[in-house]
Order: structure tokens, then sequence, then C-alpha cells
């Protein structure tokens, strides 16, 4: 049996993967094309062609595992597929409907494995789609790569920024109900777009900001919040570069969120205005007990999420142990 892994893009950061595995394992990565979804499929397609029957295809973006399954049962083809943490959402449209039942139908499959970064959100995802599926743990992988080289000056500021998962109404009302603490968003464009008409003397909004002044304005900031909208991981990446900076962070208590944070590491909460004013406005006047917080979520990720326990946990989904 060959082993193939795929990703959705050309990663520079993946190489530690086939050099701590302990078995020869095939590289591949899908090219960056305008129509992002046509190149996941041909590269699912390449792959499932090189690969011979019963090898084992191992994807690290779940979506790309679940399109690998559907082609291989229409052309006949039989590999087992491994999606490296799933990340369906609930939303109340048609799209996820439809995802949601070709997910369902894959993960339901013999020949299909597949990982999560929670128990609780392995748990909701099979409530979701109504199966019984046992689920890896694999914990997103953490490294301390994240740190910025620079010295920041921190204010008394809060940040929120990012792209997935994020629930933007809840953090722009959250701004508006506390008007005499100072906040820095960083959001896609067509988020910006949607409050362009709301004027707030508090708050600085940037988007389509390069990556260098996103952890830039993280870093300045006392404390990073991700307010979320999905029970899906969601804010993980932003989660660990604000606790390789030592930053506090505040997150929805979701199926996913509560696997990283808790009392001692931060602050995971309901979707309580009040709540998040109150706990905000404690940390943001005891800095002490912020930077207790920020260096126990440190040392959670480093313990757990490290290079090693990441691939000592997909080499276990990988040959069944």
């Amino acid at each position: 049996m060959d082993y193939y892994m795929l990703f959705d893009w050309e990663k520079k950061d993946v190489g530690f993967i086939p050099q701590k595995i302990g078995f020869p394992l095939h590289m591949r990565f899908s090219r960056k094309v305008v129509n992002k979804f046509w190149g996941w499929i041909v590269a699912c397609w390449k792959v499932l062609l090189e690969s011979k029957k019963n090898d084992c295809i191992i994807c690290w973006f779940d979506f790309q595992g679940i399109l690998c399954f559907w082609l291989a049962k229409m052309s006949f083809k039989k590999r087992t597929i491994c999606c490296v943490n799933v990340m369906l959402k609930d939303k109340k449209t048609l799209k996820n409907r439809m995802v949601s039942f070709f997910y369902r139908r894959a993960l339901l499959s013999n020949n299909v494995k597949a990982s999560v970064t929670s128990p609780d959100y392995g748990c909701w995802l099979n409530e979701k789609l109504g199966i019984k599926k046992d689920y890896y743990l694999v914990h997103d992988v953490y490294r301390d790569i994240y740190k910025i080289k620079t010295q920041c000056d921190e204010k008394r500021r809060v940040f929120v920024g990012g792209v997935n998962g994020r629930d933007w109404p809840f953090a722009f009302a959250l701004a508006k109900k506390m008007k005499d603490v100072d906040f820095c968003f960083v959001l896609p464009k067509k988020i910006r777009e949607l409050f362009a008409s709301e004027k707030y003397d508090n708050l600085e909004i940037f988007s389509g900001v390069p990556l260098k002044e996103f952890e830039k304005r993280m870093c300045e900031s006392s404390i990073v919040c991700l307010p979320l909208d999905s029970q899906a991981p969601s804010g993980l990446i932003v989660l660990f570069r604000a606790a390789a900076n030592e930053k506090m962070v505040f997150i929805t208590e979701t199926a996913s969120s509560r696997e990283y944070v808790n009392d001692e590491r931060g602050c995971c909460l309901s979707k309580s205005l009040s709540e998040w004013e109150e706990k905000i406005r404690y940390y943001l006047d005891h800095k002490d007990e912020r930077m207790v917080c920020a260096q126990k979520l440190h040392s959670f990720l480093i313990e757990r999420c490290n290079e090693d326990a990441f691939v000592d946990s997909l080499r276990k989904m990988i040959l069944g142990d």
C-alpha cells in the first residue's frame, strides 16, 4: 500500500510531516488557479489516477477528502480516504444542506476515516448528520513561528480579526456597547462594506492588510477577541498567533473552541454582550491575570499541539491504531 497526502494549495511549511511520519508519504499539492473548486477537483483526480487499488489518500483539506471519495466511487476506484479535521458548518442554506448530504454519505463509508479537532465537535457532527461515526482526535499543529520578531507597544485596546466563522454583527454590537473602550477590527472588505454606514469613535477598521500588519495590530492590543458564528473549527490560526505573542484570548463557546480555551487559558463565553463586556473590562484592568491566562494557553499549545503530537495523531488515523 502507498500513502499520498494531498494539500489544497502549495504549502511551504509541512515538510515535517513526511520527515516524522515513519513511512513513505507522497506529498501532492493542488495548483493555485482562479477557480479554486476546479483546482481541487483536478488535484483529486490526479492523485486518484496516480494511486492504485487500496492505496490511502490523506487530505489536509477535508472537503477535498469528500471530493476524492465521490470521484473514486463514480470511477469505481477503491481507495482509503482520510479527511483531516472535518469543518462542516451548520448554516440554514440550500448549499449547506447539499454539502451535508455529500459529507454524510462519505462519512458513512468504511473506506473513509476522519478526524476532528475536538471530541465535542465530533458529537455535534454526528447529531447534525444523523450518523454514528468514530472520529480520530487531531489537534491543529502549533509552532512558535507565529511569534512576531518586532517589539510592539501594547495599547489598552481590543482586537478582532480574521475571516472564517467570525460573528461580525456581534463584534460591532460589542464595540457599540463599549464606547469608552478602543477596538481594532481587521476584516474582509465585503464585511467592511456591510457596516460602512455605521460610525464609531472608538473603532479602527482595516481590510485587505498584509499579514505583518495584521500581526502588528493584534500585538499592539491588550486582548484578542474571537466571536464565532459556527460550531466548526474557526479562528484557530488567529488563536495560535495570539498565544504565541502572549495575548489573552476571548472566544465564543462552541463544540470546537472549548477544546482549546477554558477559564484558566482565556475566556470561553456565551453569546451574551453583557458577559463579554464584563470580562473585557475586568481583564483590561488586570494585566497580570491576562498574562497568566495567555501563558497557560501557550503552554497547552506547546505540549498538546506540537508537531510531534500532530504527526502521532495523524499516524494513528492513517494506520488505524
